[in-house]
């Protein structure tokens, strides 16, 4: 009976040493993640203090320890995204828009008004997300509407740009930039979104929107990239991640104006990343 006992704490112990060197060759992806119970403690403080939105990741694959950008974990693996992110990126115009003219503002608003070209390509494509977009690109027309139906004979310039590029901004630009992104690395879809990209930047670019494109998905954030999005943290204890950007949304778009003083401004609809954050 003894020596079957030894057998099986033979067993066992062989069995241990085995899991040890199991567990032994994925040490740079466990050290990188919170323990599980400190995951839970710690989502359940941050929601409860902060309420920010922040998230911690479990199911990060092997971090590397080095910041170079070629290695660095990001999305869109199918398609090499710095050249996707190409597409989306519109110019900025020279001159701000005047403000010395009723007839001007008319023309402006009817700028606003047409989007026929993006209409018929939707129209020539039975593509599942281009009719998606289509039902924004409606939502996003009534809410115009009420704004011209209710304009005043002499509207006030600074605060007419303001109310339209709030309602481009939150009923198509946001809805329309979030659809493309998450189709365009994939092989079926990628070519509708590169077309229908173009016709819709056309269509900003004329309304004088256009995108910050400074920060590159795989690369650190600029103090000055934080100025311009929405950024959601993704925890890892990892300090050369720290501010890597790992998933790009999609960018923040901007229109220049002139107000009452002459001076030109800018109002800015945060673009969505998410990075890295070192620490707990």
């Amino acid at each position: 009976m003894s020596a079957f006992i030894s057998k099986i704490i033979e067993f066992l112990q062989n069995l241990k040493e085995r899991i040890s060197e199991f567990f032994g060759l994925n040490t740079s992806c466990q050290n990188n993640l919170l323990p599980y119970n400190d995951y839970e403690n710690i989502t359940d403080e941050t929601e409860e203090n902060t309420g920010t939105g922040d998230f911690y990741d479990q199911n990060i694959e092997d971090i590397p320890l080095n910041t170079d950008n070629d290695n660095i974990i990001t999305e869109n693996k199918e398609t090499d995204f710095r050249e996707l992110y190409e597409y989306f990126i519109i110019p900025e115009k020279k001159s701000a828009f005047p403000t010395d003219s009723q007839n001007f503002i008319q023309y402006y608003i009817e700028k606003f008004e047409d989007v026929s070209e993006m209409q018929n390509y939707i129209n020539e494509h039975n593509v599942v997300f281009l009719s998606n977009i289509g039902r924004h690109l409606d939502s996003y027309l009534k809410q115009l509407g009420k704004i011209t139906e209710n304009l005043s004979e002499n509207p006030e310039y600074e605060e007419l740009i303001k109310n339209l590029f709030d309602c481009i901004s939150k009923h198509f630009i946001s809805k329309t930039a979030r659809q493309i992104s998450g189709h365009i690395s994939e092989e079926e879809s990628q070519q509708y979104c590169i077309e229908f990209l173009e016709i819709f930047n056309r269509y900003l670019s004329d309304i004088g929107i256009y995108t910050y494109n400074e920060c590159i998905q795989g690369s650190p954030m600029s103090d000055e990239d934080y100025n311009y999005y929405e950024v959601e943290a993704l925890y890892v204890s990892n300090e050369n991640l720290d501010g890597i950007v790992k998933k790009l949304e999609y960018l923040p778009y901007l229109i220049n104006y002139t107000d009452y003083r002459g001076k030109i401004c800018s109002l800015c609809l945060s673009g969505q990343l998410t990075a890295y954050t070192a620490g707990y």
